[in-house]
């Protein structure tokens, strides 16, 4: 029994990208229950301030992963297509629009988790996060980012399946009709 040939690359970036995945969208979430809270703001007078939280860390950590992810794969994707260009032209489409799609749900949760993660850096007296106030990030956007992430790695994954050959590729010659007489 001959082995198919071209699944084994594929499935390895597959997996690199799942636990890449699966760490950016376990430190959202973990985020999301280590934020900044309204009750651990110190106001004097008109100044606040709020501590440094896990949060910060966390959410570094998430979009850090997110990002490796995503360059990767394009950087995967995009060598693969310099190689050779044998695939249809239905195909390309498709994976150009996976991978537009996975571009903009990058971008979205890059800015929740960049401004998200930046309001839990800590906020000095007087200097604030914006203008010299403090501001607390709001219930359900660490969570909204991790769904981000999520999709954005499932895409990445529908991306690079097919673009790197994921498909079983043949072995042998098949009969798709009787042999001509």
């Amino acid at each position: 029994m001959e082995k198919p040939v071209g699944l084994e690359i594929p499935v390895v970036f597959s997996a690199i990208f799942a636990v890449l995945g699966l760490v950016a969208f376990s430190c959202c979430i973990a985020a999301e229950f280590n934020k900044a809270q309204v009750k651990d703001m110190k106001v004097d007078g008109t100044l606040c301030t709020l501590p440094r939280k896990p949060a910060f860390v966390l959410g570094l950590a998430a979009l850090v992963s997110l990002s490796i992810a995503q360059i990767l794969a394009t950087s995967l994707a995009v060598a693969k297509r310099l190689r050779r260009s044998e695939d249809t032209q239905s195909a390309a489409s498709a994976a150009v629009a996976l991978l537009a799609l996975s571009w903009v749900s990058f971008g979205l949760a890059s800015v929740l988790l960049g401004t998200g993660t930046s309001m839990n850096k800590g906020q000095m007296y007087g200097r604030g996060w914006l203008d010299g106030r403090c501001y607390v990030v709001r219930s359900g956007v660490y969570i909204s980012s991790a769904a981000l992430a999520a999709l954005s790695v499932a895409l990445l994954i529908g991306f690079v399946s097919p673009a790197c050959g994921l498909r079983r590729r043949r072995t042998g010659p098949t009969e798709l009709s009787p042999p001509p007489r």
